[in-house]
């Protein structure tokens, strides 16, 4: 069976060692609903068809139910309390399933930003690990807009796995980067630190108003083997993929050549020369090629 958490019982979550044996099915799942802070500060989950709320999934032995249950203070049976529990359609990247969510029914204080509770929490730090996968890992816009020193602390490369890189965000002019569940593939990036004046550019950057792409918290490994939480930002309705317009495939090669890995890179290369078959792409390499010469 599966249940659907958003909360302390997610990944990095002061209460996820509830779910030391649950296998986790998607770590960007939704379900329809808008996530409140109670009495305490703490999550709560109400029905709402025209909201949705960002937790994980995962798969659960049947008699870790009754242990969520007493976690959560839910009664089976008594469906007057504060809490209740119903099964409801969960979805991730690829799929839905029915899964198994705690919805509350008492007093609530204020929303929750972005409906995610892991971005809520994080929201209220002063500095932030940012995971740039996509056009950010180039400075050139950064000192167009005046905006480079912002960006100037680099941490290093970091690596987020069981991700693939997408172009699922669609414009007139092409597509732009995304990241969606794929397991055993692995996108690599550039890791930043950054401070609220940062996180507020990239929010207007990245159209998080507009409903574009939103923040989402994941866990990037460093080459040492470490492993750190950061803001990366994710396709809110995303799309097949799509070329992108050739300047911003140039953006993504020129700023990750400076960081990712030789073998990310030309792999990355070949898909846009063959898979996608970004427009001009070949003449850029080939008149690079002809440079080295």
């Amino acid at each position: 069976m599966y249940v659907f958490v958003y909360g302390s019982l997610c990944s990095g979550q002061d209460d996820h060692h509830l779910l030391r044996e649950a296998e986790l099915v998607s770590a960007q799942a939704f379900v329809r609903g808008t996530l409140y802070s109670g009495p305490l500060d703490e999550p709560l989950l109400r029905e709402d068809q025209h909201t949705w709320t960002y937790g994980e999934l995962y798969h659960i032995r049947h008699s870790l139910l009754s242990e969520l249950d007493d976690y959560e203070g839910f009664q089976p049976g008594n469906e007057d309390g504060e809490w209740y529990r119903k099964e409801t359609e969960v979805f991730s990247d690829t799929d839905s399933v029915m899964a198994e969510t705690f919805y509350w029914n008492g007093v609530t204080k204020a929303s929750i930003s972005h409906n995610d509770w892991k971005v809520h929490q994080f929201l209220h730090q002063d500095s932030y690990i940012y995971f740039a996968y996509g056009s950010c890992m180039d400075d050139a816009r950064f000192i167009t807009q005046k905006v480079h020193h912002l960006f100037a602390d680099v941490i290093g490369t970091g690596t987020l796995y069981d991700y693939r890189l997408a172009f699922s965000y669609h414009l007139n002019d092409g597509a732009r980067a995304d990241i969606r569940e794929g397991a055993h593939q692995k996108v690599e990036g550039v890791l930043y630190r950054i401070n609220k004046q940062a996180l507020h550019y990239l929010f207007l950057r990245e159209g998080v108003e507009a409903g574009a792409y939103r923040p989402s918290i994941v866990p990037v490994e460093m080459d040492d083997g470490s492993v750190l939480q950061a803001v990366t930002f994710t396709v809110l309705s995303k799309k097949e993929d799509m070329p992108p317009p050739f300047h911003y495939a140039e953006e993504i090669v020129r700023g990750g050549e400076r960081y990712l890995s030789s073998e990310y890179i030309e792999a990355l290369k070949q898909r846009f020369l063959d898979d996608l078959k970004v427009q001009h792409f070949q003449e850029y390499m080939e008149k690079r090629s002809r440079s080295y010469d």
